[in-house]
């Protein structure tokens, strides 16, 4: 079992480095779980159900970990295969239904209720990143129309002219402030000859 189970973990490893995260955190968990099956059917065969007990409970952590690193599709194929090795395994070596009802029954429900939990956990996770790209879209976009009006409002501050020259007393000023990034609002002044001036 150990040399089997260093393979799997070599080949996990390498797995995970040559890109195949998905593969790799399967064949991670099958591992696992192929660990946690051994140790629950030695001391089954050993007849320590109490520690056989221990071993089957731990079998619920298969579908949290899949839910984690692999996502939600394999949560209740991995608990439900889990749940009828135990039960078959039981009926297999108690003579005696109350038995197998008194091991079989908390530990199926259990496992069953982690992978729901799980299931749970990570269609939130699922539901919550969805809503997060849609959020991160709309601030992405809402940057670029803010850029794009800044850019609109710089243009459009350079279509004013200057203002004129003075015409002996008389000194005109000019400054356009939008409400909003650009505005309708423009001016504009039109030599008439030396000392007149026209304002639009």
């Amino acid at each position: 079992i150990l040399g089997l189970s260093t393979a799997i973990n070599v080949a996990t490893y390498v797995l995970n480095q040559r890109g195949s995260i998905d593969f790799a955190a399967v064949l991670y968990c099958i591992d696992f779980n192929a660990i946690i099956i051994a140790s629950f059917m030695i001391n089954l065969l050993k007849s320590e159900y109490e520690v056989a007990n221990i071993f089957a409970m731990m079998l619920s952590m298969i579908p949290l970990f899949i839910g984690i690193l692999v996502g939600v599709k394999y949560i209740f194929w991995f608990a439900t295969s889990n749940i009828l090795f135990v039960v078959f395994n039981y009926i297999y070596y108690f003579d005696d239904t109350v038995l197998v009802i008194r091991y079989g029954l908390p530990i199926s429900a259990f496992i069953f209720l982690v992978a729901l939990i799980a299931w749970l956990y990570q269609r939130t996770l699922i539901k919550s990143a969805r809503h997060l790209d849609a959020a991160r879209s709309q601030l992405m976009q809402d940057e670029l129309l803010k850029q794009e009006l800044e850019i609109a409002r710089t243009l459009q501050s350079k279509l004013y002219p200057p203002p004129p020259k003075s015409l002996g007393a008389v000194h005109i000023a000019a400054k356009a402030i939008p409400a909003m990034e650009t505005s309708g609002d423009l001016y504009d002044f039109i030599h008439l000859g030396q000392s007149r001036i026209g304002i639009v």
